[in-house]
């Protein structure tokens, strides 16, 4: 009896070990998918790097031509669907949620590839580059989930320009009108915050995010949501600062808010249906 129960209690501890086997397998599966990947690209090209050196003070255009936007066959979120962007210039991609505007974010960072078309940046004379993970660089962007970490505002900040001065980080705050609140802290830009901000409002946290993207200085700058807790008054105030600064930056917005067609110079439509223009004057009149 005694070796009886010994085996049974052995048989079910191997049996209570399956279910941890199957899921390391599925685990080591995932990674070994992930490892089969193909890498990214990271390094610009010659040319790439030469057309974008020549135009660090020009206009770009930005095209996406007949794309088509899905993760896989099954998961199509848009199909043969256009938009141009410029700089100087406010880009909005509106549309309910989950219809492909963040998808289309993704595509610009080439996070994912589009499935069909194409995605390039061209400037004045006509040169143009293909949008890659390498061209990544050329972008900031700003999510539309809380992206504050635990540190001080500085540290936050320096993120994206290690080397960044005191007064530069007081400049790209006055922008995104987050110095308002910052300067009135005991230790200003060297007080600590905790993990996604949690001492701020999610309006100060926005405004901490942009003067982070702004600090990066990247030719193109992208809101995915990323005004959506401000009101009207100090989002209108951060677009005219950028501008008043940078008056060749290309900005792409996302966003929900009716506040975005008085601020932006195209407005988009992005559904299942595909990315449509819109009429400005016939919102206006809506």
């Amino acid at each position: 009896m005694s070796m009886a129960a010994s085996l049974t209690g052995s048989f079910s501890s191997v049996v209570s070990l399956v279910p941890s086997f199957i899921k390391a397998g599925i685990s080591a599966g995932r990674v070994l998918e992930v490892l089969e990947l193909p890498a990214e690209k990271t390094e610009l090209t010659e040319h790439e790097k030469q057309v974008i050196e020549k135009n660090k003070d020009k206009k770009l255009t930005l095209v996406c031509k007949d794309v088509t936007c899905a993760y896989n066959d099954e998961a199509v979120v848009y199909r043969k669907s256009s938009f141009t962007a410029q700089s100087g210039k406010i880009t909005a991609l509106i549309g309910a949620s989950g219809k492909g505007k963040t998808s289309t974010l993704r595509i610009l960072l080439g996070l994912i590839k589009p499935a069909d078309g194409s995605v390039v940046i061209k400037d004045e004379d006509g040169e143009e580059i293909n949008l890659s993970s390498a061209t990544r660089k050329l972008f900031s962007y700003v999510p539309q989930n809380n992206t504050v970490f635990s540190g001080t505002i500085a540290e936050n900040l320096r993120l994206v320009k290690q080397d960044a001065t005191d007064e530069e980080l007081e400049k790209v705050l006055k922008d995104a009108c987050a110095w308002e609140f910052v300067s009135k802290l005991p230790h200003t830009i060297n007080t600590k915050i905790t993990e996604r901000g949690q001492c701020f409002s999610d309006g100060q946290n926005q405004r901490i995010s942009i003067a982070r993207a702004l600090l990066a200085d990247t030719p193109i700058l992208l809101l995915d949501e990323a005004t959506s807790a401000l009101d009207l008054k100090t989002e209108e105030e951060v677009i005219a600062n950028i501008f008043k600064n940078n008056h060749n930056k290309m900005i792409i917005l996302t966003s929900h808010k009716p506040s975005v067609f008085n601020l932006s110079d195209s407005i988009y439509s992005v559904s299942e249906n595909g990315i449509e223009l819109l009429d400005r004057k016939k919102i206006h009149d809506e």
